[in-house]
């Protein structure tokens, strides 16, 4: 599969992004600033990184990074609790990346699906980590 193809399948996946009260009015692969934003609530993909290791003899394994920017405003009013509006946006994203894949990897070299661990880790923020027998349901499996 193609680098091109992830980063676009995983910007399709804000696709249908919605909550309560709201859904995106705009989404970019391209990040913009606070004042670039023709509407909001917004969504801006950020690619940050690809690291390639590869083991001798073994297939290389390539790991891609990106960031989903979140833009919206909370309201101007005294009343307005911008908590809540970010918790349904918060919320409505974990939904949709915590969508679990259909097919099973079509390498037969792979032992088994990856788990991507969300949660944050100061040594390894984000990497791919093997299955585990008990996994948690703040974990997601990457094909």
């Amino acid at each position: 599969m193609d680098v091109e193809d992830i980063y676009q399948a995983l910007f399709d996946l804000a696709a249908g992004l919605a909550w309560p009260g709201g859904a995106l009015a705009f989404a970019s692969r391209r990040v913009k600033t606070f004042e670039d934003l023709p509407d909001q609530p917004a969504l801006c993909q950020a690619e940050t990184d690809e690291t390639v290791t590869q083991v001798t003899s073994l297939q290389s394994i390539t790991t891609l990074g990106a960031s989903w920017l979140l833009y919206h405003q909370a309201g101007k009013d005294d009343d307005a609790i911008p908590a809540q509006t970010t918790n349904a946006i918060l919320t409505a994203v974990n939904r949709c990346l915590s969508t679990r894949p259909t097919q099973p990897s079509p390498d037969p070299r792979r032992r088994g699906p990856q788990v991507l661990d969300r949660r944050p880790h100061p040594e390894i923020p984000g990497r791919p980590r093997r299955p585990d027998p008990d996994r948690r349901p703040d974990q997601i499996l990457v094909p």
